[in-house]
């Protein structure tokens, strides 16, 4: 897309812009990161800069301008299909998450061994869990994350259930349960305690 756009200020990493008929400036930023100025940018001068589409639909005052003459789609109309023949669409594209995912914070960590990070993601349209550590190299002492992958589909392995620990004095006594109330040394538990 290319958007033409009124400087209002610069920074060193960014460029302050406002659209005809919006009066809510926002930052686009001055070199890479999905813009590419046309022309070099200079306050209060209107230039064009070519935006990837993800960062023409971050900003609201961009958005609403599909329809109007400051914002045009540069894009062969070949590569854009039948939406490219109505006047003022933008083409809507299924959003791929191959390839992609994301990490939190831990807050449920109990001990070291525990991941400080823990996140999914989906490889080759597999959905994964991921676990992160952060580490200190030995060798050269730099900081790194060290990541596990485990299949999000593959169950978490339930712990078997534990047998009973036998009683050896009911044993020794012949009976294969502890008495009932036990403790209670023959008296009800009813009963109250003489002291």
């Amino acid at each position: 897309m290319i958007a033409t756009v009124t400087i209002t200020a610069l920074t060193e990493r960014g460029v302050q812009c406002l659209v005809q008929g919006d009066d809510l400036p926002f930052w686009l930023p001055r070199t890479g990161k999905g813009a590419e100025w046309l022309s070099p940018p200079e306050v209060d001068r209107t230039l064009q800069v070519r935006l990837a589409p993800w960062l023409a639909q971050k900003h609201r005052q961009l958005r609403g301008l599909a329809s109007q003459s400051s914002l045009r789609l540069y894009q062969p109309a070949a590569e854009l299909g039948p939406a490219a023949n109505i006047e003022g669409s933008l083409p809507t594209m299924a959003y791929d998450n191959n390839m992609t995912g994301v990490l939190f914070k831990n807050d449920k960590r109990e001990h070291d061994r525990q991941p400080l990070y823990k996140g999914h993601c989906e490889i080759n349209g597999q959905k994964m869990w991921i676990s992160a550590w952060v580490k200190k190299s030995e060798r050269t002492g730099e900081v790194f994350m060290s990541l596990a992958f485990k299949p999000a589909d593959e169950q978490r392995e339930q712990p078997a259930p534990q047998q009973r620990q036998s009683n050896s004095y009911a044993e020794a006594a012949g009976r294969s349960e502890p008495r009932q109330g036990g403790g209670s040394f023959g008296r009800d538990r009813d009963e109250p305690v003489p002291f």
